[in-house]
């Protein structure tokens, strides 16, 4: 009976002390306007779409080490390369290479909404090849105002569908990984 008595009046004394400190947390609910959402960039590891290339063996033989029989970057140093390339048109022969936007980004949604992906990424000339922009400058000037969003969250912002298209990769000592490059 003792012992019951003493843990009570421990338990009482220090729901007391808990109950004498000062409240130190202030909660204050502020809404935020909505936030301009960034360009962003989405490339492909790899620069070359492999069937394309293989269909052009004018060209094949300056990206592909017969060698270590591993691909590479083209070889643009090379003036044999232009010769063999003079017959094509350089810009539609890159075009052709690069991964298309209908086979690698396949669906877009913004702010939840399933939008079309023409209308919101634009092809970008970068180190890695052509890529894709979300909410490009020029995006952005179309449309005359810059997309906002105004929830955090996965769904509330840019969610892209991508296929990798890993079928058409060369494993060789440039982008040797699959995947897909986010700036």
């Amino acid at each position: 009976m003792f012992m019951c008595g003493s843990f009570t009046a421990l338990i009482v004394s220090t729901v007391i002390r808990y109950l004498s400190y000062d409240v130190t947390t202030t909660i204050l609910v502020r809404e935020e306007k909505p936030m301009p959402f960034p360009s962003v960039t989405i490339c492909n590891n790899n620069i070359y779409r492999k069937s394309v290339l293989m269909q052009h063996s004018d060209v094949a033989k300056h990206v592909y080490d017969t060698s270590s029989f591993r691909m590479g970057p083209l070889r643009l140093n090379n003036s044999e390369f232009f010769s063999d390339v003079s017959k094509l048109d350089f810009e539609q022969l890159i075009l052709n290479l690069s991964h298309r936007r209908q086979d690698m980004i396949m669906n877009c949604f913004f702010n939840v909404v399933n939008v079309s992906c023409d209308e919101y990424l634009t092809r970008t000339t970068t180190f890695a090849g052509y890529c894709y922009t979300f909410n490009s400058e020029k995006i952005i000037e179309a449309r005359g105002r810059d997309l906002y969003v105004d929830r955090a969250g996965k769904d509330y912002a840019m969610r892209l569908w991508i296929n990798v298209e890993q079928y058409e990769y060369y494993f060789g000592n440039y982008g040797g990984s699959a995947g897909i490059d986010v700036r």
